[in-house]
């Protein structure tokens, strides 16, 4: 749930993930922290309430307000996100190394740290683990189809012959109402095309045999001469 502000405790999300998607710089690192307890929080009140909202183990995205960051080591948050790539004083990261709370500065504002920061969970705590939808490489694409439209995903594993994935289909690839188009030359009876023609869309037909069984879904030109060879009508 993208909306839950402990998602990254859940998560065991790293420092490392963090740093990443926040594009931040390290100040000061606890590197016997793995991770963060707590939950997220924008830090929009004054230091005198804050221990109404914020916890120990909190992590806590914060402006250049120094007042604020010292009432933040006061309680012992996890770990300070300073945003607009504002440096905090000497003070402040001798008392953050005191205390091991990690520091971190983002070039981004409060409100964008806030939404990216969910974005650095780690992709094993949302993927679906168990009963994957996979297909192999040498499926039929009409079974394909049929698995698709029953379990309705976005996109599918493609496995190959050693358990290995390959690349991923996805349900615009199969499932739209794009057709191959087809002018057919010398050939207007089924049982003379190639295979999956009812799936294609025929624009034209030239021939100088019989008129035979092929239905099509549209109007289309058709052209069809008694002279020994279609070559001629071309």
């Amino acid at each position: 749930d993208i909306w839950d502000n402990r998602i990254l405790a859940k998560s065991s999300t790293s420092l490392e993930n963090i740093i990443d998607t926040l594009s931040a710089k390290e100040i000061y690192v606890d590197t016997a922290r793995k991770n963060f307890p707590g939950k997220i929080v924008v830090t929009a009140m004054q230091p005198d309430s804050m221990k109404d909202h914020i916890e120990e183990g909190d992590i806590a995205i914060v402006g250049d307000r120094e007042e604020v960051q010292n009432a933040l080591l006061d309680l012992k948050i996890s770990l300070m996100i300073i945003t607009g790539s504002h440096a905090p004083s000497t003070a402040i990261i001798e008392k953050a190394r005191e205390a091991n709370i990690s520091i971190i500065t983002t070039p981004h504002d409060s409100f964008t740290a806030s939404r990216l920061i969910i974005q650095s969970i780690p992709v094993g705590y949302v993927m679906i683990k168990d009963n994957l939808v996979t297909f192999s490489t040498d499926e039929l694409v009409e079974d394909v189809k049929k698995v698709m439209i029953d379990t309705r995903y976005r996109s599918y594993p493609v496995i190959g012959v050693n358990g290995k994935v390959l690349g991923a289909v996805s349900r615009y690839h199969l499932i739209s109402n794009y057709k191959k188009k087809i002018i057919q030359v010398d050939h207007n009876e089924r049982s003379q095309t190639v295979d999956g023609l009812e799936e294609a869309e025929i624009l034209e037909i030239i021939d100088h045999h019989r008129v035979a069984d092929i239905q099509t879904s549209g109007p289309l030109y058709f052209r069809s001469e008694p002279i020994g060879s279609t070559s001629t009508i071309v």
